[in-house]
């Protein structure tokens, strides 16, 4: 999710937007969904907030659902109380919610709403009906609006983001609830954020250019694809060859871990990620493999395990290696006296 690429989708659409209201038509519309929004209190003030459902074209039942696209994985919520399924932590809503993100793959998981769950706005103030487990369900952040201004909200190390000064009007603040760490309502704006495997930055800029607030995560959800046809070849005494296929574009690097039982495994080597060579290939030198001749190596090496930004994947041992050495010739003895 680049930023130039959203920047330029969004004003294609503006600029159809303003054709179309000029020539009192809208068209066929665009062939690519690059609008997901989310049901607010305007959009219930209609019977069944049914304008909203006929206008837009969304999955799952179009007052929540969600949407991939790229390392993101979108989840709109609908946090009016008119909601058929609920709007408490213990709702239909709310279980969809935390089943879907329990099985998300993605790297961020965005959760976002018209209601903010905290808010130092004076107008609204925070919506304490929507204040979910969103951290422990697995959320990355949780964006709202509602309260017509800008504010980061960081609560037990989660962020909270209320975005409101889209346009209308502009309201004031009243006291900061527990963890406001930015307030701004000085200008209408828009937030931008800029996603990868490795990191996604939050940034809120004023209509005239002026950057406001920039938040960064690392914390990735990025689950690493395991790697496999792991071969290893007793080389000596010492040395065993290993080399496996990998599956994963987003790792840095292998740990090589030995276990004595099967079970329990210690670290025995590491190695970074080579774009260029796949299948991997790594020599491993370790006294921890010992053996006489002829006997079977103690511990079997476990597939190389992928770390870095997300979860890792293991995916199994080694087979049991035999590792065969000569015995040395011993000399007789000499010089014997009774």
């Amino acid at each position: 999710m680049k930023s130039d690429r959203l920047s330029s989708e969004f004003q294609c659409y503006d600029t159809r937007r303003q054709a179309h209201r000029a020539l009192g038509l809208r068209g066929p519309g665009a062939t690519i969904n690059r609008f997901f929004p989310s049901l607010g209190n305007h959009d219930w003030a209609t019977t069944g907030a049914q304008p909203y459902l006929d206008y837009f074209t969304l999955p799952n039942n179009e007052r929540y659902y969600d949407v991939v696209w790229g390392p993101v994985h979108l989840f709109a919520i609908d946090s009016d109380p008119n909601e058929p399924d609920g709007v408490t932590s213990t709702s239909v809503q709310a279980g969809w919610l935390q089943g879907e993100l329990a099985a998300s793959t993605a790297c961020w998981k965005l959760v976002y709403m018209h209601h903010p769950p905290y808010s130092s706005g004076s107008t609204h103030g925070s919506s304490t009906w929507m204040q979910w487990p969103y951290q422990s369900w697995g959320a990355s952040v949780v964006m709202a609006g509602h309260d017509h201004d800008y504010e980061r909200i960081i609560q037990g190390g989660f962020p909270y983001f209320v975005n409101g000064l889209g346009g209308r009007s502009i309201y004031s603040f009243g006291t900061p609830v527990s963890g406001s760490q930015v307030r701004y309502n000085g200008d209408y704006g828009a937030m931008l954020v800029d996603a990868d495997e490795a990191g996604i930055t939050f940034q809120f800029m004023s209509r005239t250019g002026t950057l406001i607030d920039t938040y960064t995560s690392t914390t990735s959800h990025c689950v690493l694809a395991a790697p496999t046809n792991l071969t290893a070849k007793a080389v000596s005494i010492s040395r065993i060859d290993l080399a496996w296929t990998d599956n994963a574009g987003n790792e840095d690097g292998f740990s090589i871990e030995q276990s004595l039982n099967g079970t329990s495994f210690t670290q025995i080597g590491r190695v970074r990620t080579s774009r260029r060579t796949r299948p991997r290939a790594f020599r491993l030198r370790s006294p921890t493999i010992t053996a006489s001749a002829p006997t079977t190596a103690p511990a079997p090496p476990r597939i190389p395990t992928p770390s870095g930004q997300g979860r890792n994947a293991d995916s199994g041992m080694a087979r049991q290696l035999t590792v065969t050495q000569c015995p040395k010739v011993l000399a007789t003895p000499q010089g014997l006296r009774g």
